[in-house]
């Protein structure tokens, strides 16, 4: 199955994706929300559209920020969300904001992330029966204990602590409760929950599909500016 998720990836990114040996391409620098030195680029969104029929996207797809290593990453599974019936398309959307305090508890390591889903200029629902979006932010850094993801639906909520996977060394992911604010804290790993292997299976396939699809996109842009630069 995850083989046919990764052959997915390679068919879903147009042009040619030039050849590395093994994993050799350094995350930049944090992009901060608001940037701590003067100069510095700016914090970039993660954003897709996906198509609706009948008011349900029948696709899944991924949106990836643009930094070299994604800030965050958002998996889209198909039939996830619900629109009105006459919906066309729906805008994922995960914006770099300013946090509203209070801070989630711990020390924290990514931006404040909004995540907006729009069909037709109408707010989208998830749909309870289906597979959650997967969440995936890039830590700034790496303390110990290890940092955990947060969620609160508005910045008039409370901070809510979801249960997070580190993938790879920086990367840690969740399942979306729905539109909000997602952050990276230090803080206490949420209590056991009860969940079936095949959850817990989609929840790291979807992940690895969201750094694939982001490691394959960075190395296609560092080789299409190879190309431009060979040409000038």
């Amino acid at each position: 199955m995850l083989a046919g998720l990764l052959a997915a990836c390679w068919l879903l990114i147009p042009g040619n994706v030039p050849l590395y040996d093994g994993v050799g391409f350094p995350d930049e620098p944090y992009r901060f929300v608001p940037a701590r030195e003067a100069g510095t680029p700016a914090a970039t969104t993660a954003t897709v559209r996906l198509r609706m029929v009948g008011g349900l996207n029948p696709g899944g797809l991924v949106a990836n920020s643009a930094e070299r290593g994604p800030q965050i990453s958002v998996f889209a599974p198909p039939q996830a969300f619900q629109g009105p019936a006459s919906s066309t398309e729906m805008v994922l959307l995960g914006e770099p904001v300013p946090l509203v305090e209070p801070a989630p508890t711990g020390e924290r390591v990514s931006n404040v992330y909004a995540l907006t889903f729009t069909a037709d200029g109408t707010p989208a629902q998830l749909r309870p029966q289906a597979q959650a979006p997967a969440i995936t932010l890039r830590a700034s850094s790496v303390p110990t204990p290890s940092p955990v993801m947060y969620y609160r639906a508005n910045s008039t909520s409370e901070w809510r602590l979801l249960a997070t996977s580190q993938i790879g060394k920086d990367n840690f992911t969740a399942m979306g409760p729905g539109a909000g604010e997602y952050v990276l804290a230090q803080g206490p790993r949420p209590p056991a929950q009860k969940s079936s292997d095949k959850a817990a299976l989609l929840l790291v396939l979807a992940a690895a599909v969201v750094l694939v699809i982001g490691a394959l996109l960075a190395v296609r842009r560092a080789g299409d500016r190879a190309k431009g630069d060979a040409v000038a």
